[in-house]
């Protein structure tokens, strides 16, 4: 159904299609908030990207089958809900470019499976963006590869046990207001032609060892 000029609420009926495994709303004109899709135990993807969407359902925490959400460029605003945390199969969330201003769910860890969270560029039009601290349980989770919360309004320090994870490819984090600087086990050279260095991004408020981060010039 994607790129085809819907537009309106999305009708209660779909919590009824119960062997749905696959959604995309992609690049339509739906608007408000999601309806419940608890019914929809078989559902692995949610593709809602460019839309108009400003909530989601309360009981969003119970589709615990979902390993991809695409929400991307939508309207959701306040705080990034903590039922996401219940979606422990989770392998990919795309949240960026929206209106979030509330906080970075604390129990983000409890993602175990969780390979890419994107949140970035939520300071935007009324919005002030996510603010907060990058929480510490992100260390929990073991299969990141890529973060990116730039265009926010983040505070604290880079947890130091975030050079624990093995996998993070990008860490992306320009654009806030952090402080402290990047741990220095992040800044793991190439040891073999297969291994790739950290894409860092941070802004001058962060302190950077040499040579680690990505177009770093302060």
């Amino acid at each position: 159904l994607k790129e085809n000029g819907f537009n309106g609420n999305l009708p209660d009926e779909v919590n009824s299609l119960r062997s749905l495994a696959y959604i995309n709303l992609e690049r339509n004109r739906f608007e408000g908030q999601i309806p419940s899709l608890a019914g929809l135990s078989f559902l692995r993807e949610l593709i809602i990207s460019k839309n108009f969407f400003s909530a989601f359902p309360a009981d969003w925490g119970t589709l615990v089958g979902l390993v991809n959400v695409e929400a991307s460029d939508n309207l959701f605003e306040g705080q990034i809900p903590d039922s996401f945390t219940d979606l422990y199969n989770l392998d990919q969330l795309f949240l960026h470019n929206n209106l979030f201003d509330g906080t970075i769910p604390e129990n983000i860890g409890s993602m175990a499976r969780l390979s890419v969270f994107t949140a970035r560029n939520n300071a935007r039009r009324s919005s002030p963006g996510l603010r907060g601290p990058v929480p510490t349980s992100i260390a929990r989770l073991y299969e990141l590869n890529e973060f990116d919360v730039s265009d926010n309004r983040l505070t604290g320090t880079i947890p130091p046990e975030v050079a624990n994870l093995e996998f993070l490819t990008k860490f992306i984090v320009h654009q806030n207001n952090l402080s402290g600087s990047v741990p220095e086990l992040m800044c793991r050279e190439k040891d073999s032609l297969d291994e790739e260095s950290i894409d860092i991004q941070v802004d001058c408020g962060v302190i950077c060892p040499e040579g680690c981060c990505t177009d770093y010039t302060c």
